[in-house]
This record gives structure tokens, sequence and C-alpha cells, in this order.
């Protein structure tokens, strides 16, 4: 669909003989790499000693865990899980401590604390559905249940993420699997805003209200090439909003105390913009922009010879 809006302002600039405009390659929209999106947290580790102290808590059983075999190669959301369990083990056991003891552990909770939000951070953004999800990649095999609702998924995870649980976080990525990739749409938003914007400036810049054989042409112009494409621009529309809305609670959930790194604030404010809702002047606003700026450009060559063109509603 945004080929074919490329090939529209096209056909605009060859009847009104201005020479074609280049084709921006969207970067800033592609989620970074892996690297980019990691926080470095270091293990922290309880001694024996101080082990053998918590013995008959539930913090005994957490550590004896994540020192097994398995607990060392945990996905992302699991190692997160792992950090909360730790969290309110920590919280539980304190009071039960002795002084010394308790100092100790006290320590380790507050640096625990300080550490949530990297935590947070990696058990979201490194998650293989969520990156496959917000890439390109083609919808796993193992699927889910409800191809199409990606964006209300990832409002579950944001909401996973304040309630600190972690088997909705993990069902909300799993959700992601058989839904068809964000990336596509949110680059297809760039481009389609950016077009449009450019039919507005050369129809604006290069078109009288007199309703000459020119005028005709870009009319049927319009109408050929642009108005079969309303139906699917309207849900391409609907969509961005839903991503847009999705991402921003994740950001929102994720971003506070911790510093990302360039690429994924270029990639934030590509998406949403200078605000934290991404409906000011993200991807989704410059595109209802480029919408309305283009109904405009074109209405008074239709006034011109009759009729008007529909904007978004």
């Amino acid at each position: 669909m945004a080929t074919k809006v490329v090939r529209y302002r096209e056909t605009i600039e060859q009847i009104l003989k201005q020479p074609s405009s280049e084709t921006q390659k969207i970067t800033a929209l592609k989620l970074p790499d892996r690297s980019a999106r990691r926080m470095e947290v270091a293990d922290q580790r309880i001694t024996p000693l101080d082990f053998l102290a918590i013995i008959g808590c539930p913090l005994s059983e957490i550590v004896a865990e994540r020192n097994a075999p398995l607990g060392k190669v945990l996905v992302p959301t699991r190692r997160l899980a792992h950090e909360w369990l730790v969290l309110e083990a920590l919280e539980t056991c304190l009071p039960g401590l002795k002084t010394e003891r308790a100092e100790k552990l006290r320590a380790q909770l507050n640096l625990k604390r300080a550490e949530r939000p990297l935590h947070q951070w990696n058990g979201v953004w490194l998650d293989r559905d969520l990156e496959r999800f917000l890439s390109s990649g083609p919808p796993s095999l193992m699927g889910g249940k409800s191809s199409g609702d990606g964006p209300k998924q990832l409002l579950r995870a944001a909401e996973a993420i304040e309630a600190r649980d972690a088997s909705a976080l993990q069902s909300a990525f799993e959700q992601l699997r058989d839904d068809p990739a964000m990336g596509p749409r949110l680059r297809a938003l760039d481009t389609v805003a950016r077009e449009l914007k450019l039919v507005a400036t050369l129809i604006e810049e290069g078109v009288t209200t007199v309703c000459d054989k020119r005028n005709r042409q870009l009319i049927l112009s319009f109408r050929d090439e642009y108005m079969p494409l309303q139906a699917s621009l309207g849900m391409l529309d609907r969509s961005g909003r839903e991503d847009v809305e999705g991402l921003a609670a994740l950001f929102r959930a994720t971003s506070q105390a911790v510093d990302m790194s360039k690429p994924m604030e270029r990639f934030q404010f590509a998406v949403l913009g200078s605000s934290s809702d991404g409906f000011s002047d993200g991807v989704w606003a410059r595109f209802r922009q480029g919408s309305r700026s283009h109904a405009a450009a074109w209405g008074p060559v239709f006034e011109g010879c009759g009729g008007m063109p529909s904007p978004l509603p």
C-alpha cells in the first residue's frame, strides 16, 4: 500500500512536470540491535554463610533454584520473574533475622531495588517474541490465540510490569507469536505521511483554482490512484493508533530510572515523538497530519472543478 502511495505521488509530479522526489530510507523506526537494547546488570552473589543464615525463609529456596543448572540460563522474562521473587523474599525474610545478618541482607535488598528498573527493561526489550513482533519477522509456528491483537498484548505487558506479574507478562508476549509484525506498519505510516505531505506541497505550490485540462488530469489521478487506497489507509490509521498506544505504554512501564542507549532513544522518538502517549507528534500523528494536509491541498482544486476530497474521520 505504501508503494502505491509512492506511485501516486510520482504521477502527480509527472503531471506537474516536477522532478521526482527521492524515496527516503526509514532507519529510525527499525528496532535497534539486541546489544543496543541490553542493560548490563551484574549478578549478585550470596556467600555460603549468608545462605545458611536464610535457611528456613523463602529466599533460600529461590537462591537454590537460581544456582541450579536451569536457573543459570533463564530467558529474560523468567530472569525478571526471579528478580521479583528475590525482592519479595528479601522483604519477607528480613524481620526474622538477627541484626548482623539483617544488615547484610538489607544492603542486598537496597541494591536489588535499585537494579529492578534495569531487570524490568531487559525482561521486556530482550524478549524474543517482542523482538519478532516489532521487527519484520514471520509469525511463529506455535502461534497465539488471536492473531491481530498485538497492541492489546503490549498494554497487557505494561500492566503486568506495574503489577510485577511474571505469568501475565510471559503470557502477553506468547500471544504475539501469531500476530503480523508491527515493524512494516510503522514504516508504512512514516512513508505515507511523507508522501501525502509531498503531494500536498506539490498541489499547493503548482496548481491554480482554474479548472483547466491539467487540473482535470490531476483529479482523474486522484480518483484512479488515491481513492482506491482510502479503505486501506483507514485501516492503517486505526492500527497505527493502536500500535503507538501499546508501545507508549510499554515505554512508560520500563523506562523510568533507566538510561536508554542512543539507538533506543531514537527509536522511541521516531515512534512517539516528544509526547509520552505518541499522539502529539509521533509516527501516527505525522500520518494524520499528512492526511489532513493532503485533503486540504486538494480542496481548492476540487472546488474549482466541482467536488471535494474526503479527509480521514
